[in-house]
């Protein structure tokens, strides 16, 4: 990669560094849509998967379920729809889900750095656990925070609050990696340096952005 296409990071500014899980440091994303079909199809719902993960991704899994059940007046409800998430995601996240390119090294140089290290993701503990632990970063972060499991919402600060109070370390000298304009803007509002990673449908045109982790240097 030519070093001008590359994001130079001035570490003396930065204490901590978070991370989203799903797009971020993990691509999972074709998953979720998967999980989402396969209620589709157990509902007899017609409708556009790709373009319904546009709404999904700015919700914990919890809050697509109860969409689903309200937007479509389907029989199965949210227990039946986790069943069948759970039947896809516990095996994909266990055994199969790739790390994004550079997400691995990034971490383990964040670390060598002495920063401060953190998930935030909207993702139950069930599912980040083990991937993280099978892609051998789960012990270089120092926290993490479920916003399902918390029942809390990137949408509001005190996911991120929370985070930072437990690492001991303020918005400002904090990076962050995100996919979800809605959990950037947030941190934004923090005073938080939050970076994107681009999507087909989100080039963060308008914001520091990077196609994956090995842009950054």
């Amino acid at each position: 990669m030519e070093l001008e296409r590359m994001m130079g990071i001035d570490w003396t500014k930065y204490d901590g560094v978070l991370f989203d899980l799903d797009g971020t440091l993990v691509d999972s994303m074709h998953v979720w849509e998967q999980v989402v079909r396969a209620i589709y199809e157990a509902s007899g719902i017609d409708s556009s998967v790709p373009e319904d993960m546009k709404r999904y991704h700015a919700m914990k899994v919890s809050e697509v379920f109860t969409y689903i059940r309200k937007r479509w007046q389907t029989a199965m409800d949210e227990d039946a729809m986790q069943k069948i998430a759970d039947s896809i995601l516990l095996e994909q996240y266990t055994y199969h889900i790739q790390p994004v390119p550079g997400a691995i090294s990034f971490v383990k140089t964040c670390r060598e750095k002495g920063k401060k290290l953190a998930v935030v993701t909207s993702s139950p503990m069930v599912l980040v656990e083990p991937v993280l632990k099978r892609l051998g970063i789960w012990d270089d972060f120092d926290g993490i925070a479920s916003a399902e499991d918390q029942k809390l919402s990137k949408r509001e600060p005190e996911i991120f609050t929370r985070t930072l109070d437990a690492l001991g370390i303020s918005a400002q000298r904090t990076l962050y990696f995100e996919d979800s304009r809605y959990a950037l803007e947030t941190a934004d509002r923090l005073g938080i340096t939050g970076i994107g990673m681009k999507t087909e449908t989100e080039p963060y045109l308008d914001r520091a952005a990077v196609e994956d982790f090995c842009e950054v240097r």
